[in-house]
């Protein structure tokens, strides 16, 4: 059995009535049935609190209440995967100390039948808590806290990863849900969920979203926010401090959240939420999007030296506000938590994203017309040269993004790559089609308005109602085109498409230096592995060697003997000094290299009008009026 937490813990005195008026109020009802023969029989309901003990920083507890439950048993699991991220996760390892008693503190049977699911043998009781522990640990680097974006706790804070920590009671995710956290004094709470009268309860509209709002938690002397309104609607922002004093220029990286979120409203005419909450943690990278917030991990020191730094990752998890999150491919909702949920069309959920973060930065002015040029150019490249590219179309590498390898023998590109030059081209070719009176732009209005909604009311898309959008929006038949670069390999014409706008493009293949040899991490200098038949093998180099010098220079880290050592041309003479079993050898080989595609797009000197006039909308956004 769990113990009841005692104080000290921050829980509001309202909380019992809040409970009852979000309960019963109008509007805020969990479910109500239409039918005058099942008046009377209340619907199951759920609260769940979150319970954060002071002192005990490497786990927090879950309590589930149950009301109106009319079963022997009530079945609870715990999801494997996370929308927005495709790939299965053993949390339920993390889960320990399942417990269920009722009301009056009598214990009830709990089984653990499976990895992912706990059976609670309810005894015909109609009320009953459901508790548990979750496992959560921040990590530690060089002595100073070490944030993810994703799930962690501290002394001084903590963010609560939704299908890490609230399990689902099967056959009761579709009606409003309650959650109240309790923490240690002067905690404060910054999440999507919708707020209450009182700080510390809030209320989801039902399981995915409220496994969709992570909340971030913290004291108040290290969780910081700062606030916003755009089009009306407020917003949050909240920064984990991971216990440092904050020296960026706060003015600068809220401005320039803001110039982000004014700019994509302005596409879609306004938000489809009434409030929403950016999550940022100083630690590792990566962020991931969310309903009504997002999260993002970035070290402090990179704001330090710009504070405008983190308007990419930003640009693309907002994005997701709209293209994912509500326009979304048909099987991204309802959610089946328990297994693999495949499409298509990530290509277009991601990779689509990223074509949109590259159209926020030139068009709010974070990056020039040529630097806007060298991102989709690099993109290209990436795709096209990978080795890959003949066996795996966008479609595909969509669908296998759950087994990588073992599903793609030939090697793996990744969609968000793909998505991102297509979504280019399809900007480029509808622009072109109409004489620059519509755009990729309308393409995600319609989607949203038909395949989304501001709460998900309408049906998800596939690969034949994107066809049918892009060619109605440019008004040519565009079914060539995905046959060919979507569910096909043949590599896209990007001369033709980039002309369209007076753009160049070339391509041309450049051999790059490469190291031909790794290290073992944290030690000293000494070589890990060694591939097979290059010419550092051949000259002898072995895993387990130490490296003395390279070049002739002392070594004296691994980064100092990369530098060394890839400051040279391909093919240029290397000798490195080694002890091995008690002797120094000394060994020559010539640098190995690899081909790599290289691509550039520059502007053309002397583009005719038509081509300059998509130019201009391709870099700011606009189109011409209708005649």
């Amino acid at each position: 059995m769990i113990s009841v937490v005692h104080p000290p813990y921050r829980r509001s005195r309202l909380y019992p009535l809040l409970v009852l008026v979000l309960l019963s109020a109008p509007g805020l009802v969990l479910a109500q049935s239409d039918t005058v023969s099942d008046r009377g029989q209340p619907p199951v309901t759920l609260q769940y609190t979150t319970t954060i003990q002071e002192g005990s920083w490497d786990h927090y507890q879950i309590t589930i209440r149950v009301r109106h439950l009319k079963a022997d048993e009530a079945r609870f699991f715990l999801p494997r995967w996370a929308p927005g991220a495709y790939r299965l996760v053993a949390w339920h390892e993390a889960i320990s100390e399942a417990a269920a008693r009722t009301v009056n503190g009598s214990a009830l049977a709990v089984d653990h039948p499976g990895e992912t699911e706990w059976v609670v043998e309810t005894g015909g009781a109609e009320e009953f808590l459901f508790s548990y522990l979750v496992e959560a640990r921040a990590g530690n680097r060089n002595g100073r806290l070490y944030l993810n974006n994703r799930h962690y706790l501290h002394s001084l804070g903590g963010l609560i990863d939704g299908p890490a920590s609230w399990m689902y009671l099967e056959g009761a995710v579709d009606d409003r849900i309650i959650i109240n956290f309790e923490l240690p004094v002067e905690w404060c709470v910054a999440t999507g969920l919708n707020r209450t009268p009182d700080p510390y309860v809030f209320w989801a509209e039902d399981y995915d979203w409220l496994i969709d709002c992570p909340t971030m938690m913290g004291a108040e002397s290290n969780l910081h926010r700062w606030r916003f309104t755009s089009w009306g609607v407020p917003f949050e922002i909240a920064w984990d401090a991971a216990g440092e004093e904050v020296e960026f220029d706060t003015e600068s990286f809220v401005e320039s959240v803001r110039r982000v979120v004014d700019c994509q409203a302005a596409m879609f005419g306004g938000f489809p939420f009434e409030h929403f909450t950016f999550l940022y943690d100083n630690g590792g990278g990566g962020g991931l999007e969310h309903l009504r917030s997002t999260t993002i991990g970035a070290a402090q020191s990179r704001l330090l030296e710009d504070p405008e730094v983190l308007w990419n990752i930003t640009a693309h998890e907002f994005y997701h506000v709209w293209n994912v999150k509500r326009i979304r491919p048909k099987v991204l909702g309802p959610f089946d938590y328990q297994r693999p949920n495949r499409t298509q069309s990530l290509w277009v959920s991601e990779g689509m994203t990223e074509t949109y973060t590259a159209f926020t930065g030139v068009r709010v002015g974070f990056t020039t017309p040529q630097e806007y040029y060298d991102t989709f150019a690099s993109s290209i490249a990436s795709w096209m040269g990978n080795p890959a590219q003949p066996f795996a179309p966008p479609a595909r590498t969509s669908w296998t993004t759950w087994d990588r390898n073992e599903r793609n023998p030939y090697g793996f590109i990744s969609y968000y790559t793909q998505g991102e030059v297509l979504g280019m081209a399809l900007d480029l070719i509808i622009r072109e089609a109409t004489d620059n009176r519509r755009s990729l732009d309308d393409v995600m209005r319609i989607l949203m308005n038909e395949h989304g909604g501001e709460n998900l009311e309408q049906p998800g898309f596939g690969t034949e109602e994107m066809i049918y959008i892009c060619s109605d929006v440019a008004g040519i038949d565009l079914y060539d085109f995905f046959e060919q670069h979507v569910t096909g390999t043949v590599p896209p014409d990007w001369a033709r498409y980039l002309g369209y706008a007076g753009l160049d493009y070339t391509a041309g293949e450049m051999k790059i230096p490469e190291l031909g040899f790794t290290f073992l991490p944290e030690t000293e200098l000494v070589v890990r592995t060694v591939p097979r038949g290059g010419p550092v093998a051949e000259a002898g180099l072995r895993a387990g060697d130490r490296i003395v010098t390279a070049n002739g220079v002392r070594a004296e880290s691994t980064l100092g003997v990369y530098r060394q050592l890839m400051q040279l041309d391909a093919d240029d003479p290397v000798s490195v000094t080694v002890t091995r079993e008690g002797s120094e050898i000394t060994l020559e080989w010539k640098m190995p290299s690899r081909t790599e595609l290289r691509v550039s797009i520059t502007e053309m000197p002397d583009p005719s009008p038509g081509q300059l006039l998509i130019r201009n909308g391709f870099v700011t956004g606009g189109v011409e009026e209708r005649r």
